[in-house]
Parts: structure tokens; sequence; C-alpha cells
């Protein structure tokens, strides 16, 4: 056997028919969900081998000269998983104000506009929190879990240490020891999340957190001894604080293609059989004989065969060799390695063929596949990334520390902002934030449309002042170039134009020629 029966159908997602989380019903729901998540949990521990080097293939019995068995991991399954959790979580996953003005009543709008500045000051201070409990690392442990089993958790809970400058804590937990359960209705919503550790004598400790309490319960050695501690905690925060992160098939990235692995496995190692069998060649010896002691001294006593012939007594010694056709098993290799790279959307390290442009080499390497799947992991991200912002904000909420206004701000007004490649194509990204900027575009949007920076939000609190009196001194320009030649006709006040330098304005000295070059003809319309 060099292949097992790998889990391919996915981690199982976690129901309950309950409709609300009690005291009476939380250790049915508990002891159910946990018995489902075992076998979650042993395909878990086989996915997390497998990534490690712990492949099918090292168990391999081989019944024919099993003295010579070598067993090779080509190990892609690492190699996936390293390739899509540096390309989408490199850059560390950052926070922006997702509009400065919003559709509502004009007072709305115009308070709005009026704490637009406060409001980028709020996310960059929530931005600096994240940045204090080092969550680019913790994002970067949670994608590692996500992309080798297919699920993730984290945790947010109030931190320990109050002088710490972030009120939260993040923590990364084990998917082998954590589970979320689910409403089994078309919401979907999270009704219980529970994690828990093993003692050393085997019994469990277990902590369900629903939206009201905390529940600590006990498990025994047997499979139904389960306790209550009758001391329940409240849960402060009105929120479970565990979130689960799950891909769309809840699949880890390399589990369709197991069986393709594992027969590149099996062909590699059968090169290397096929050339320790060639270097330990049996020989044959006919028509010839050889006492004991001289066989030994010949060769290994098992690597030579002796026959003898009743027609005729020529003798005959040769080794018998056979070696594998190295241009149509690497035709297969080849082929093999295609089907895993396309169906993981993993680039190829090989030199791109046809056009050398950026965009070429994108299409002929696969890099594009790779860019179109991390857009999907940043869908799939989205929703439980707003649920920690929950979290967080209501934390900061019960904090009595004052974080300038952060306690105000609503989940709804932040923008999750995923970074990647932020120096690729760098003059093409440059020139495109300049032209937005001239146009008149607002000066986060562009930062962030451009993908130019780490942290949009914290460069633009960084360059606002410059950039607002560059795009004013722009339009200040172009509103002289259009409105002047209406002054006259429409009998406004041409003061009102002037801009910051003291140019344009009907009694202004300081005229520049653009303007004075605009006013209308005093012979415009007269009939010569």
């Amino acid at each position: 056997m060099y292949a097992s029966n790998a889990p391919t159908l996915g981690r199982r997602m976690l129901m309950t028919d309950e409709k609300e989380i009690t005291k009476e019903n939380i250790i049915p729901v508990v002891s159910k969900a946990y018995a489902e998540h075992q076998d979650n949990v042993r395909d878990e521990v086989f996915l997390f081998n497998y990534e490690k080097g712990l492949q099918p293939i090292l168990g391999r019995e081989k019944l024919i000269r099993p003295e010579i068995n070598a067993t090779v991991v080509e190990n892609n399954a690492s190699k996936i998983v390293d390739t899509h959790v540096g390309y989408c979580f490199s850059n560390p996953i950052t926070f922006v104000q997702r509009a400065k003005v919003e559709l509502g009543k004009d007072d709305e709008i115009k308070n709005k506009e009026k704490d637009g500045e406060k409001d980028d000051m709020k996310i960059a201070v929530l931005n600096k929190m994240n940045q204090e409990q080092k969550k680019s690392t913790k994002d970067i442990q949670l994608a590692r879990n996500l992309f080798i089993c297919g699920v993730g958790y984290q945790m947010v809970m109030p931190h320990r240490n109050r002088k710490a400058f972030s009120p939260f804590e993040i923590m990364v937990l084990n998917p082998m020891s954590t589970f979320v359960v689910y409403s089994n209705d078309a919401y979907r919503e999270p009704k219980v999340a529970v994690t828990y550790f093993i003692h050393d004598d085997g019994t469990i400790s277990l902590t369900a957190y629903s939206e009201n309490f905390i529940y600590e319960i006990e498990k025994g050695l047997k499979s139904n001894d389960y306790t209550l501690n009758q001391k329940i905690t409240p849960n402060v925060l009105g929120l479970i604080p565990i979130v689960e992160f799950s891909l769309h098939d809840r699949m880890g990235v390399f589990e369709k293609v197991i069986p393709i692995m594992d027969a590149i496995n099996l062909i590699n190692s059968d090169r290397i059989n096929d050339i320790l069998q060639h270097v330990q060649s049996l020989l044959w010896l006919h028509n010839c004989e050889l006492d004991k002691e001289e066989k030994q001294k010949l060769v290994d006593g098992d690597g030579v065969i002796m026959t003898q012939s009743n027609e005729g007594k020529e003798a005959k010694i040769a080794y018998l060799t056979q070696t594998l056709d190295q241009s149509q098993v690497q035709t297969l290799v080849d082929y093999l390695q295609d089907q895993m790279q396309q169906q993981t959307s993993t680039p190829s390290w090989q030199e791109a063929s046809g056009g050398s442009t950026t965009g070429a080499m994108q299409l002929s390497n696969g890099w594009q596949c790779l860019e179109i799947f991390a857009k999907m992991v940043e869908q799939l991200f989205l929703e439980p990334e707003m649920q920690l912002l929950e979290i967080e904000t209501s934390i900061i909420k019960n904090d009595k520390r004052d974080f300038g206004g952060l306690e105000d701000m609503e989940v709804a007004d932040i923008e999750v902002r995923f970074c990647r490649t932020k120096t690729y194509d760098l003059v093409s990204k440059t020139n495109a934030l300049v032209a937005l900027l001239n146009v008149g575009v607002d000066g986060l949007t562009a930062f962030n449309t451009v993908g130019l920076f780490t942290d949009p939000q914290q460069a633009w609190v960084d360059s606002a002042k410059i950039i607002n009196g560059i795009q004013k001194k722009l339009a200040a320009k172009e509103e002289k170039k259009v409105v002047a030649p209406q002054i006259g006709e429409l009998g406004k006040d041409a003061n009102a134009f002037k801009d910051e330098e003291g140019n344009g304005g009907a009694n202004n000295t300081k005229k520049d020629k653009s303007e004075e070059s605009l006013q209308p003809s005093k012979v415009a319309g007269v009939s010569e």
C-alpha cells in the first residue's frame, strides 16, 4: 500500500436544533457536537501530518526484493500551503474608512463631512491596537490552519493587562480542539462556540461561549460523562468571542490532489529503486558452480542466481538488469505536476514561455489563477473579520478609557483591506494615483484603489493635509477657467473666486494673465 483513504469531503459543519442555549440544554448540545467534531479531528490530524511530510509512501510495503525499498516524499503539500499563505497574507490585513460621505439627510451628510478627519484618526487608532496585538502574525497562523484543514479559529477577549494600549487580546485557537455549533435553519447563526484542552489523566475541560453566558464543563473518561459547573459566568460582551473561518468547501487547499501527490511520491520512489536495483543487479550464473565461500566473495549471496541446462554445457555469466524509460516517466510526472498545480491554483516555477511582458508571464505561469483564488479568499474572510470587529468594538465600548471617540465608531463604517504585492508595477500604480488625485477623487479612495500602501488608512492620515492643499489649488485654477468668463453675464461677485494666493477677483491688483485672457471681449456680440 502506498496510498490511503484520504479525506476528500471537507470538515463537517456542526448543527443544533435548539433556538437558544440555556443551562438545561448546554450539555446535550455540547456532547453531541463534541462527538461529531471528533470525525473532523481525525481528518485534521491526517492533514497536518501530511503537510509536515508524514505521507503514506513512508509506509509502503514492497513484496519483491523488499530489501530495496526507497521511500521518497516530495512534499508538494507544504509547497502549496506556503505559496498560498505567503501570497495572500504576507502583507497585513488593515482597516480603512468605508466612506466619508453617505446617503441620508443633508444635515447628516454635512456632519459626516465635518467629522471625516476624526473618523480617519479613529480607524488609525484601531489599526494601532491590532498592530500591538500582532494581528498580521496571528493571521498567518490562522491562514495556515485554514489552508491545511479548511477551517480556522480566532478568539478576541478583553485584555488581561489593563496597562496595554489595546483593550482586547487576539488569539489563534487550534482547530483540533475548537468548534462552533450553528443553528439548523436557513440563518446558520452561531449558537455556541467551544474550546477545550485535555489533561494528563485523559479528562477534558471545555469552555462553551453563548451570547449570554460562559459555561465550564468537565468531561470524564467515559463517552457520556459530562459535568456542568454550576457557577455560570455572564457574557458581558453579548457576543460569542470565537469566530470560525472556513474555505468555501471546508477543505484544505491541497486536499483535493492528495491522490496525485501520492502518485508522484510513488514514481519518484520507484525511480530511486530503479537506480538501486541497477547498482545491485542480480548476477546470473548459467552452467557454473561456486561453493558457498566463493559465492560470498563474488557478491552478496542473495544477489546470485545459478541455473543448470540439460542441453549443452555452455557457461554464461551476466547481470540481469531492466531500467525504466526515464523520458516516458518524466512525461507522466510533468502531467501530474501540471494537474496538481492547476487544481490548487499554484503557479509554476518553470521558466515562462511566450511573451516576456508582465501580463504574459502571469498568465503563462499561473500567477493570475493564484490572484483569482486570493480574491475569493478575501471575500470568504470578510464576514468573519466583520464579526471580529464587532467583538473588538464591543470590548472598546465596555472599557472606561478614552480612545478618541473610537467607541462610537460603527462597524459599517469600517472596510477590511487586504494588501498584496505593494511594490509590483510601481510606476503604473504611482501614475494612477497622480491621475486620480488630479481629477479630484477623494484621497483616501485613491489610496485604497491603487493598492500602493500596506496601510492605506495611516498613509492617508499622514498625507491628508498636503494632498488636500494640492487638490484645493488645482480646483481653484479650474474654477477660474470655467467661471471667470461668465462673471459679467451673471453679475456675480468676482471676488468670490479668489484663490488662497490672492489671484483672481474683480478688484484684485494681482490678477494673473490667465484670468485676464479669459475675460469676455468688450465688443462681443456687437455688429460692425
